[in-house]
């Protein structure tokens, strides 16, 4: 006799179930088989177990239990992996430190840049690449440099935007202001600080995550010492999340010259960071940021 989806056959015994109070006739039949079933597969302990027959159609018991069973694995399985998905996705959005918000939704296509001679053209073109290769499984550390307003922030959430939605949750992602973290961390040092966080807990998090940018380096040189240096708290920080993130991808955005970051922080610091790093310059880009309006 043919064997019945899982479902169909639980239908008909729940129909037996709840038409208890029923009349007879609206009763499924429920009879004893004269066969019975050795699946060593679905119970290889249990040997011919007595089958039955429901509204005529012939199944085993502990079959049809284990099959419900590996499908209800099967959906616990896959919601686990979609809220996964959904708390990574989200991670992006809720957990950044962002300064400027008008680039939370930034894309390749909103960074303006039609003229395929322009350096912008070409840089948006090349952080495209680099979202191609990340999603490759390319590991390597990208670095953004130029002046201000030139679109680093935005190319860089824009990657970050397309990794973790076209990714469908598969990596996770954090955008970070460096000044602003520096003052999330300090602000756990003081004794009335009432919050969850600690410097440990917020580096780790930069730590864990499959792509992290950390926007505007060297905005926090305000924490600066006499010499024009970083000062140990902001290289401890740093050196933290260079070092744990090591073998993952890293993307930094920084209006400083590389002779000024070799002022700023020590060697050992830019030795982490330069790491398998690609390197992207606006030398020429004009400000994004400025534009006239008329009344």
């Amino acid at each position: 006799m043919v064997m019945r989806k899982t479902t169909d056959v639980m239908q008909e015994v729940m129909k037996i179930n709840t038409k208890r109070d029923s009349s007879v006739e609206e009763r499924p039949t429920l009879e004893y088989s004269e066969n019975t079933c050795s699946n060593e597969e679905m119970h290889p302990y249990r040997q011919n177990v007595q089958m039955f027959i429901v509204g005529g159609v012939e199944l085993c018991p502990i079959c049809e239990m284990e099959e419900r069973n590996r499908e209800l694995q099967k959906e616990v399985e896959a919601n686990i992996l979609r809220v996964r998905a959904q708390r990574k996705m989200g991670l992006l959005n809720n957990f950044s430190i962002i300064a400027d918000h008008t680039i939370k939704d930034a894309s390749f296509e909103g960074y303006i840049a039609e003229d395929a001679t322009t350096e912008a053209y070409i840089n948006k073109h090349r952080m495209i690449d680099v979202y191609k290769s990340y999603r490759a499984g390319k590991a390597f550390n990208t670095w953004l440099f130029g002046k201000p307003g030139v679109g680093k922030s935005h190319l860089a959430m824009a990657l970050l935007n397309n990794l973790s939605k076209k990714g469908e949750g598969k990596d996770s992602c954090l955008f970070i202001k460096v000044d602003k973290l520096m003052t999330m961390i300090r602000d756990t040092f003081d004794n009335q600080y009432q919050g969850k966080d600690s410097e440990s807990s917020l580096v780790q998090q930069l730590i864990d995550v499959d792509y992290l940018v950390l926007d505007d380096l060297g905005a926090e040189a305000g924490k600066i010492d006499r010499q024009g240096q970083a000062s140990d708290f902001v290289h401890r920080v740093l050196y933290a999340i260079s070092d744990g993130r090591r073998g993952k991808s890293t993307i930094i955005t920084t209006n400083l010259l590389n002779a000024d970051l070799k002022k700023t922080y020590d060697e050992k610091l830019i030795s982490r960071l330069f790491s398998d790093y690609y390197l992207i310059e606006f030398l020429n880009t004009k400000d994004h940021r400025i534009n006239q309006i008329e009344l």
